[in-house]
C-alpha cells in the first residue's frame, strides 16, 4: 500500500477551528474504504480509537504529542508518526469537505489499484522471460520457478481475482466528477507546498524535509568512513519506506555486491523479526560466505520475496559502472529509465569525482574538469525531464586536511574540506559530513555533520547514529533497540 497523500491524512486531523463533524465523517470515509499500513495504520487506530469512545476527533496536538511520548519511550513507530504529522502541519492545508475528501479516497484507490496492476504485469513478464519463484513453503521446500506464458497467464488471472475482491464495493465509486474545477483549485494551493525525498533520519528529515528536485546534495568524508554505505541507506529508506523510486548509478560496486547490500538491510527489517519471532543478524560477509543457518535463510527467502513482490515499495533501478562514463550519459540512461520504467525521484552517483563533464576531460585528474563535473551535475538536477527536476545526492572525498583538521575538531568538517573541487561548495544546495574514530567504530556509532543547506536552517549540532558495517545499516540511535549495541558476529542458533 502506497503512503497516504498528505490530503487524506489533513482530512481525519483536527486542527483548531476545524468542523469536528467534517473530520469524523471523513474518517469513516477513509476506515471504510482505504487499508493502510505501518505508520499511517497506527495514526488511524489512534485516531479512530478515540473518536469511537468519545464521538469527537482529537486535536491534533494530542495526537502530536502521543508519538512525542512514544518516542521518549522508545516506540520505533513514533519516529514515522512524527515525520507524517510534521508534514501535514508544515503543510498548512485546509481541512476538505466530505466531498473534496471522497475525490480524494477515490483518486487514492484508483493509484493503488493501478500501481498493483502495474506489478502483476511486471511480475508476469518476469514469469514469461525468466521465471518468477513464489513464497517459501514448509521446511523441505524448494523453488519451483514458474514460467513461460501459461504460467504467467494463471498468476495474472489469479492476482487479478484477488484485486477485485479487494477494491470491489464502497461508497466512493459514485463520487460526482463534476467538481472537478473545485478539486483543480485545491490542487493548485497543494502545489505551493515542496516535499523532497526523506532520508529516513528524523533529525535531518524534520528541519530539512527532504531532498527536493533540482538539487544536489553531497556527502563529504575522508576514504573508509562509510560514504557509500550512507548513500545506500539512503536510497533503501526512499524505497521502501517512502515509496520512491530511485536510480543507483556505481563507478565501484558491481550488480552482484549491491544486490547483495540493499537485501542484508532488507533483512533486518522489523516485519521479519516479528515474522519469525527472533531478531537475526544476517551479515553481509556470511552471506556471502554461505555461512547462514537454515532460520536465517529463511528470513532472505522472505525478504526476497518482499523486495520483489511489495507494491508499497517503490523500484531501485542499477546500472553497472562503466570506465570514462561522462554526467551527460548518466542524465540520458536514466531519463530513458524515468520515461520507459518509473518517475524517478532520487539519483545515486557513487561518486561524482570519478564522473568526467561531457565536455571532455578526467575529473580524478585535474581540479578544473573535477569543478566542471558538478557544475554539470546540479544542471543535470534542475534540468532532468525538461526541467520536472530529480534530486541528486553521491559521496564526496574530503581532502586530507580538511580530514585532519576534523579530527581535531572533533569530526565537525568545515567547507574548506572541498577545496580540491570548489566549485561542489557552490553548486551542492547539502552538504553533509561523516565521521568516524575507533570508539565510534568500537561502538556501532557514526557523527554525522551539515555543512550547508540552501534555503533551509543549518543543522549545528552533530548527529549520532547507528553505523553496523557487517549489517550494512546506518539508522537513527536508539539506546533501548539490542541491533544498536555492538555486535556480537557468529552463527544464530
Amino acid at each position: 500500500m502506497a503512503s497516504l497523500t498528505l490530503p487524506l491524512l489533513r482530512g481525519v486531523l483536527r486542527f483548531p477551528g476545524d468542523d469536528d463533524a467534517v473530520v469524523v465523517a471523513n474518517l469513516r470515509v477513509l476506515r471504510a474504504t482505504v487499508v493502510a499500513e505501518d505508520v499511517e495504520a497506527h495514526i488511524l487506530a489512534f485516531v479512530g480509537s478515540l473518536v469511537d469512545r468519545t464521538g469527537s476527533a482529537p486535536e491534533f496536538a494530542l495526537v502530536k504529542q502521543h508519538y512525542a511520548d512514544l518516542g521518549v519511550s522508545g516506540d520505533r513507530v513514533a519516529f514515522g508518526a512524527t515525520i507524517r504529522l510534521t508534514e501535514v502541519e508544515t503543510a498548512g492545508l485546509p481541512l476538505p469537505t466530505v466531498t473534496e475528501f471522497a475525490h480524494h479516497v477515490d483518486q487514492f484507490r484508483e493509484t493503488i489499484l493501478t500501481d498493483h496492476i502495474g506489478v502483476l504485469l511486471q511480475q508476469a513478464t518476469t514469469i514469461i522471460t525468466t521465471g518468477l519463484t513464489p513464497k517459501p513453503g514448509p521446511k523441505n521446500w524448494k523453488p519451483q520457478p514458474l514460467k513461460g506464458a501459461a504460467a504467467a497467464l494463471a498468476y495474472l488471472q489469479q492476482g487479478m481475482n484477488a484485486l477485485s475482491e479487494q477494491f470491489q464495493g464502497g461508497d466512493i465509486e459514485g463520487t460526482l466528477r463534476d467538481l472537478s474545477q473545485t478539486f483543480s483549485r485545491y490542487e493548485a494551493r497543494l502545489g505551493t507546498v515542496t516535499e523532497g525525498v526523506l532520508t529516513g533520519y528524523h533529525e535531518i528529515d524534520s528541519v530539512h524535509n527532504g531532498i527536493k528536485p533540482g538539487e544536489l546534495a553531497l556527502l563529504l568524508g575522508y576514504t573508509g568512513q562509510m560514504k557509500s554505505t550512507w548513500l545506500w541507506n539512503i536510497i533503501y529508506h526512499a524505497a521502501i519506506w517512502y515509496g520512491k523510486n530511485c536510480v543507483v548509478y556505481s563507478m565501484e560496486m558491481s550488480a552482484k555486491a549491491l544486490q547483495d547490500t540493499f537485501l542484508v538491510m532488507h533483512c533486518q527489517h522489523r516485519k521479519f523479526e516479528a515474522q519469525f519471532g527472533a531478531m537475526l543478524t544476517i551479515t553481509y560477509d556470511r552471506l556471502q560466505k554461505g555461512l547462514l543457518t537454515p532460520k536465517e535463510l529463511d528470513v532472505v527467502h522472505a525478504a526476497i520475496e518482499d523486495m520483489a513482490t511489495n507494491p508499497a515499495y517503490g523500484q531501485i533501478l542499477y546500472k553497472e559502472p562503466e570506465s570514462d562514463q561522462t554526467v551527460g550519459q548518466i542524465k540520458a540512461w536514466a531519463e530513458a529509465k524515468d520515461q520507459s520504467v518509473c518517475q524517478i525521484d532520487l539519483l545515486g552517483i557513487d561518486y561524482l569525482a570519478l564522473v568526467n563533464p561531457t565536455s571532455g576531460g578526467q575529473s580524478m585528474r585535474e581540479s578544473a574538469i573535477a569543478n566542471l563535473t558538478m557544475r554539470e551535475a546540479k544542471q543535470m538536477a534542475m534540468t532532468f525531464r525538461g526541467g520536472r527536476g530529480v534530486a541528486v545526492v553521491s559521496p564526496f572525498q574530503s581532502n586530507r586536511k580538511g580530514y585532519q583538521e576534523a579530527i581535531k575538531a572533533s569530526g565537525r568538517y568545515e567547507l574548506p574540506a572541498l577545496a580540491w573541487a570548489p566549485e561542489a561548495e557552490k553548486s551542492a544546495d547539502l552538504v553533509y559530513s561523516v565521521f568516524l574514530n575507533e570508539q565510534l567504530r568500537a561502538n556501532n556509532q557514526l557523527q554525522v555533520g551539515n555543512l550547508k543547506a540552501r534555503d533551509r536552517r543549518l543543522i549545528v549540532d552533530p548527529i549520532t547514529l547507528m553505523a553496523d558495517p557487517n549489517l550494512r545499516l546506518i539508522e537513527d540511535f536508539d539506546p533501548y533497540n539490542p541491533r544498536h549495541q555492538p555486535v556480537q558476529l557468529g552463527v544464530n542458533a
